[in-house]
């Protein structure tokens, strides 16, 4: 992504462009105001805002755009995740990981991937 971090409502738009695109500006007004009471200027200026970070790409000609996001759900997390790890826990990634499981924010389901992730690590490592 070329400039700066995604704000939390334009993760909103990206989120919806993730499950489903190209939108176009009336297509996303729909399933926004399913979430949100966001105007069509809001919504406009925040498109804009996204595609000047390079995460999202309009396409088509004038009043007949539609948009594309450009950052995938997995990049996003990747950037936001070493966003967490650098600012709240000094990039130490084992405690970030160990802080959501002492806090009991994983299900037995995240539990058995998380091992069978590291057991893969591990094996991998020998």
């Amino acid at each position: 992504m070329k400039n700066g971090s995604i704000s939390g409502s334009e993760l909103e738009l990206l989120k919806i462009l993730w499950r489903k695109a190209p939108l176009t500006v009336p297509e996303l007004m729909e399933r926004v105001q399913a979430v949100c009471d966001w105007e069509e200027s809001t919504v406009k200026t925040l498109l804009a805002r996204l595609v000047d970070k390079g995460a999202v790409q309009q396409c088509g000609r004038k009043r007949f755009y539609s948009y594309v996001p450009l950052l995938s759900r997995e990049e996003y997390r990747e950037e936001a995740g070493g966003r967490l790890a650098e600012q709240a826990f000094d990039c130490d990634y084992g405690e970030l990981v160990s802080f959501f499981v002492r806090k009991g924010k994983l299900s037995p389901e995240d539990i058995a991937e998380l091992k069978r992730q590291l057991e893969e690590i591990e094996h991998d490592a020998e």
